[in-house]
């Protein structure tokens, strides 16, 4: 019974360490540009004919490793300063250069806000992983914000 405990023990030292050297381990930095394109309606997102209204971003990969935009995006206001998490979309693989369209809801109502979506580095052990907890996924993750929109 004892020499379990200290196998145990053993093999739960050795994962913090290997989690600690991923962690903290130098890796290429990722590079996002976020431009806002416009406003549009999309009639599948609502009920009515003119459609709910969505916002249009630009999204490119200007760094030098594959990145993957996970489906979430966090919609930000100003004033009273709050959020929103979103789950939209599926996961994009950007390669160096590529681009992409993302659609986000929009509030009309609320003033002043921006999105912020979310990149990992493309077969990144850790930001992928099931062992981690989706609580430390917002660690690991890059959150790249939008600038601020004026409606």
């Amino acid at each position: 019974m004892r020499s379990m405990k200290y196998i145990g023990a053993v093999f739960l030292l050795l994962l913090l360490i290997t989690l600690g050297f991923e962690l903290w381990r130098p890796s290429p930095s990722i590079r996002v540009s976020i431009a806002f394109l416009g406003y549009n309606h999309d009639a599948r997102a609502s009920g009515s004919s003119s459609g709910a209204a969505v916002a249009l971003f630009g999204i490119t990969n200007e760094g030098a490793v594959i990145v993957r935009r996970y489906g979430t995006v966090r919609r930000e206001w100003q004033h009273p300063p709050g959020h929103l998490q979103v789950y939209n979309t599926n996961y994009v693989v950007l390669g160096p250069g590529q681009s992409q369209v993302a659609n986000v809801l929009v509030f009309t109502n609320r003033g002043a806000w921006r999105t912020v979506f979310h990149f990992a580095r493309e077969g990144d052990p850790i930001a992928t992983s099931p062992l981690v907890p989706v609580t430390l996924h917002r660690v690991i993750l890059h959150q790249v914000p939008s600038a601020w929109i004026s409606p």
